[in-house]
């Protein structure tokens, strides 16, 4: 059996025991796959750098060696003689093999300022410049100066101690300069767990953080408008808005967000009015009128600002308008002799139903997370993968979610250290953690 389907089966194996081990978790975990495949990794996009990838690779791995922008695996020093294998995702060439386990592990990629990459292992550093053995056996010497930040971070990453507070605080620092924001959070609880004094320096980091992510992504919400993309833009709206509630940028991003509601629906009012016959609209409108409710509690979910409670309202009411459409819908494709245009606006209005509920279930499932309800949150997020099995951004929340279930000071849980340490080499553990999001009072 190839080794990467064994470890993933393992991984598989293991999953139960990893929910029963987390006490605040309870509830049955729908069987929809391992969280993400590698083609799911976001390391390296905007949205990964700013809160954590989850994709399975990350995940099972301890990073994604086919992903050159991943900063989730450090750059270990190896011996000079260690036999490699090509990546979990490549094909073996001569003398190559595929799997990490046995001795053999993958190959490490570094990235260079000026563009460029070469596979191969890093075999001395001496904190200024590297030896690295390319996969074709060339050894040559680099020194930082010649390599792009990530690749200098996952160096760094590999010389810092978990149990060195002010090392980890160093590298938080170096991880937010360069727009790591995920991993500068996760090193600053690391900083702390290792020296409580640190704490207010944290605190203070951890503020300008917030306020230069919550800022960059408000920036790219008005990139994507600018450029016709309201989908995009509503995606870092709806996002900041989750995560960054408390900051000024939230206020824009809840106007902005409006804004672009209002115009949707101006759209789809015009559209609505050129396609349909006055007899279907008039046969749909209670259906419309309620779909337009479960958008709009939606949206007051997102933009009620710190009133946590009001927007679990809000989204729970958005639940009951998308329950009470589909019964609507079930009612009219069970009749009779129902007119077959009245038939395809209605099931429309079915799927148009499912793309909204499983954003709310996502919103509901990291408003509970932030808030550390972890059982809630769960529920959530399965609610919306009993609807979409595939969904790519319901997966990686509910692997956000176990893995901050079991977060003991931001530690992980059993099964992916073990997967990790059967992958052969010591685990990296994926950056991102959501404990306390960016840091601050629990919200």
């Amino acid at each position: 059996m190839n080794i990467t389907r064994l470890l993933l089966a393992l991984a598989l194996i293991l999953a139960p025991v990893f929910l029963q081990a987390c006490a605040s978790v309870t509830g049955p975990r729908p069987d929809v796959g391992p969280y993400t495949t590698g083609d799911d990794c976001i390391c390296g996009t905007s949205r990964g750098d700013r809160y954590g990838c989850y994709c399975e690779a990350c995940l099972l791995h301890g990073g994604n060696p086919d992903n050159p922008d991943c900063t989730c695996l450090p750059l270990t020093v190896r011996d000079a003689n260690e036999r490699t294998s090509v990546s979990f995702g490549g094909a073996g060439g001569a003398g190559d093999t595929i799997g990490a386990v046995g001795g053999l592990v993958g190959l490490d990629v570094i990235v260079f300022r000026r563009g460029g990459r070469v596979e191969g292992m890093v075999i001395a550093d001496t904190g200024e410049e590297i030896q690295f053995k390319a996969k074709d056996g060339a050894v040559a010497t680099y020194s930082y100066s010649d390599l792009n930040t990530r690749s200098i971070y996952r160096l760094l990453l590999a010389q810092t101690s978990r149990n060195d507070g002010p090392a980890e605080f160093k590298l938080a620092t170096y991880a937010g300069d360069i727009g790591l924001y995920a991993q500068a959070r996760r090193h600053f609880a690391f900083a702390v767990d290792a020296d409580p004094a640190l704490t207010g320096n944290v605190d203070v980091a951890l503020a300008g953080l917030r306020q230069v992510a919550s800022e960059h992504e408000l920036e790219e919400a008005r990139a994507a408008h600018a450029e016709g993309d309201s989908k995009a833009a509503r995606k870092h709206l709806a996002t900041l808005l989750k995560e960054f509630p408390d900051e000024p940028a939230a206020d824009d991003a809840a106007g902005m967000l409006e804004e672009i509601e209002l115009s949707a629906r101006a759209r789809e009012d015009a559209r609505v009015a050129e396609e349909r016959s006055a007899a279907v609209q008039s046969a749909i409108a209670p259906i419309e009128k309620r779909f337009r409710s479960m958008e709009d509690n939606n949206t007051k979910g997102l933009t009620t600002g710190r009133s946590q409670s009001t927007a679990v309202r809000y989204f729970n009411r958005a639940i009951s308008d998308g329950d009470r459409i589909h019964r609507d819908v079930d009612r009219i494709n069970k009749k009779q002799d129902q007119d077959p245009e009245l038939i395809t606006v209605a099931s429309d209005y079915g799927s148009r139903t499912d793309v909204v509920l499983i954003d709310v279930h996502c919103n509901l499932a990291s408003l509970y997370t932030v808030r550390t309800n972890y059982n809630s949150a769960l529920q959530s997020v399965n609610a919306a993968l009993a609807i979409d099995s595939q969904n790519s951004e319901a997966k990686q929340m509910r692997a956000r979610i176990e893995m901050a279930a079991a977060d003991d000071g931001w530690d992980y849980g059993y099964p992916i250290l073990r997967a990790g340490y059967l992958a052969g080499r010591p685990i990296a553990r994926p950056h991102g953690g959501v404990r306390l999001g960016y840091g601050g009072r629990r919200r």
